[in-house]
């Protein structure tokens, strides 16, 4: 039990630490929660009712009162209702404030009610239920059950929004990038300083006069850095695999290949990470999206009714405003955006029947039951249009013809008269069914503001590969590929030199070895039972030998100590290696891009910081514990 106790405090730390903040909702930052006193929330300056009902369901949870509380969150809820939002964000995050601060005074009963509020006032942010699975495992750390429900309910809330979901996937996206570059960029510069003296051997025979000694290695190491003069970091990059392909094992090969797949993937890798920058700027997309979950706020409102301004000829613009003035019970407003779309597309069913809903609110029933007909009029399969008019007939108390139209709808749809007959039995508020956002006006929506996802690729790629076209550098990525396959063969028509694995000399075969263990033949000579060679040049090779990988295993465990993973790609274990570096580098780039903006550009202290990101810190002192310890490689 102990062990599944630890695997779940793992689990909340670290959903609790990393939970990414959904549009719309207060950015809470202390220990990742903020005081209350330093929220503000644009729908408490826009409802008085809100902040009375707030304050007194705070002063309730201070003092401990759960029936108080029981009520004032009665009275938040209905708000909501009249408000006609699923969730306030804000209230949500106000909650979790204080659920905090009764949590660290040690008031774990308040800390539990404020998180379970806080879940009913916004059940689409996932921060109260990560709050609230907290706050039940410090109480009880046997109550398994309750906080796997607490963070499997986070999870899902989390991973349905696709605001977080996007900007989650961008944010992964460029630290993958990142990280996966750099241990490319690390395990190359291993590579290459195992195989170099090879490498400037056979680069030597390139010229005329065979040079020796020092300008042997001057030559190569122009050889080598001219791709970096010619075309930038991005050729040298990609000509260093090149370089070292003849001399590579399979495993080093197969490294190369997945380079290759890596740079022809990359233009698809900046999608996804201006997607996150799309989500950062699209203001509009974000408000209608959120309003397609029946969710918003003052500052929602704002956003739409500026965007619409700009845009007055956008349909789906123009329905966001009718909509959410629906749901906010603005009658005059709602009928005035339904107006302005029947009057460029006056068949519009969706606008009638939203409209009709509008007057039903409004109980202008006799004008209610003109939209419906007109809708019905317009497309007599329209389900909902039948089932709204039969609802208005019973509060007009025309029994029988509410009758007829129930049985209407029922003959069109069965299946979906009976779902709109649970989605009306299930809200006392409401009985008629709206036409909502649809998915494909998101979608349409996304395509209008594509701009500005291709402006925010075209910023990323430039930050990244500078001036470099991308259909340059598809072109570069093509003939890389092609490279990369003519290598293997145009090399093994050469005859070229090899690093002894015994002894580290650099040798030429008389014939290609396609070894991964290639050696001299003076090593050949003296590990051979049967070799005629004296002993005193045998004990010098010997020693040599044991030098050599003396030497080698000491600069492996060295790397593999600082740079774990390294070491061992310099030892020919690639594989491994690779996975290693990379979680080594998701570390590098991730403690960069954000402990060291931190500290950099925000001027935090280095105590704050480590406060913030206690848990990040802690895993990488246990990453380096661990591969210093359990997974420490000792190479021999």
């Amino acid at each position: 039990m102990a062990h599944y106790i630890n695997i779940v405090r793992i689990a909340v730390f670290a959903l609790f630490f990393f939970t990414a903040q959904a549009y719309g909702q207060g950015v809470v930052e202390e220990d990742h929660f903020s005081s209350v006193s330093s929220l503000e929330l644009a729908d408490f300056a826009n409802n008085g009712d809100l902040v009375k009902a707030f304050d007194k369901w705070l002063s309730a949870i201070k003092s401990g009162s759960k029936l108080e509380a029981f009520n004032e969150s009665n009275r938040i809820l209905g708000l909501m209702r009249q408000l006609g939002t699923r969730n306030l964000f804000d209230v949500a995050d106000l909650c979790v404030a204080a659920g905090m601060a009764e949590l660290k005074k040690g008031s774990y009963d308040s800390a539990i009610l404020a998180g379970e509020d806080a879940v009913k006032f916004a059940p689409d942010h996932p921060t109260p239920y990560f709050f609230l699975a907290k706050a039940l495992f410090i109480k009880d750390k046997a109550n398994i059950k309750g906080v796997a429900t607490s963070l499997t309910s986070g999870l899902k809330a989390m991973f349905s929004d696709m605001v977080i979901r996007d900007t989650a996937t961008s944010h992964i996206a460029r630290f993958a990038f990142l990280a996966v570059l750099l241990t490319f960029l690390f395990i190359f510069i291993a590579l290459f300083a195992l195989h170099y003296h090879a490498l400037m051997a056979d680069i030597a025979m390139l010229f005329p006069v065979k040079p020796e000694g020092f300008l042997k290695v001057v030559l190569g190491a122009l050889v080598t850095m001219a791709p970096l003069a010619i075309g930038g970091w991005l050729i040298f990059l990609l000509f260093i695999p090149l370089f070292l392909w003849p001399y590579l094992r399979l495993g080093g090969r197969a490294v190369v290949g997945f380079f290759a797949l890596f740079v022809f993937l990359t233009p698809h890798a900046f999608n996804y990470m201006s997607k996150g920058v799309f989500w950062a700027n699209g203001d509009a997309y974000r408000a209608v999206y959120l309003l397609s979950k029946n969710t918003w706020d003052h500052e929602t409102k704002k956003i739409i009714e500026r965007e619409n301004r700009n845009n007055p000829n956008d349909k789906t613009l123009t329905f966001a405003i009718g909509y959410l003035n629906m749901l906010k019970g603005d009658k005059y407003a709602a009928i005035s955006a339904y107006d302005a779309i029947l009057k460029k597309w006056p068949k519009d069913t969706r606008a009638i029947v939203n409209k009709g809903n509008v007057y039903f609110m409004a109980k202008d029933y006799n004008k209610a039951v003109e939209m419906y007909e007109k809708a019905i009029k317009t497309d007599p399969q329209l389900v909902a249009a039948h089932f709204n008019l039969s609802n208005t007939y019973v509060a007009l108390f025309k029994t029988k013809d509410a009758e007829r139209e129930y049985k209407r709808a029922l003959s069109i749809d069965r299946d979906k008269t009976a779902m709109f007959v649970e989605q009306t039995g299930s809200d006392p508020d409401k009985k008629v069914i709206d036409f909502p956002i649809t998915g494909k006006e998101l979608t349409e929506l996304e395509t209008k503001l594509g701009k500005n996802t291709e402006k925010a690729f075209k910023a990323l790629w430039g930050v990244y590969l500078g001036d470099l076209s991308q259909k340059t550098y598809k072109v570069i990525s093509f003939v890389f590929l092609g490279l990369v396959a003519v290598a293997g063969i145009f090399w093994r028509n050469r005859i070229s030199h090899r690093s002894c694995s015994s002894c580290g000399i650099t040798f030429r075969p008389p014939i290609y070895l396609d070894s991964d263990f290639p050696k001299c033949n003076q090593c050949v000579a003296v590990q051979s039972v049967k070799g005629a060679v004296s002993t005193t040049r045998k004990d010098k090779k010997l020693k040599d030998i044991r030098e050599y990988q003396g030497r080698r295993n000491r600069i492996a465990n060295l790397l593999d100590r600082v740079y774990p993973g390294i070491g061992r790609v310099y030892f020919q274990e690639h594989f491994s290696g690779f996975i290693f570096a990379f979680i080594a580098s998701l570390a590098i780039v991730y403690g960069v891009s954000t402990i060291g903006m931190e500290l950099l550009t925000h001027g935090n202290s280095i105590k704050e910081v480590a406060n913030t990101h206690t848990f990040f810190l802690g895993f990488v002192a246990f990453y380096w514990l661990l591969m210093n310890t359990v997974l420490k490689k000792d190479f021999y």
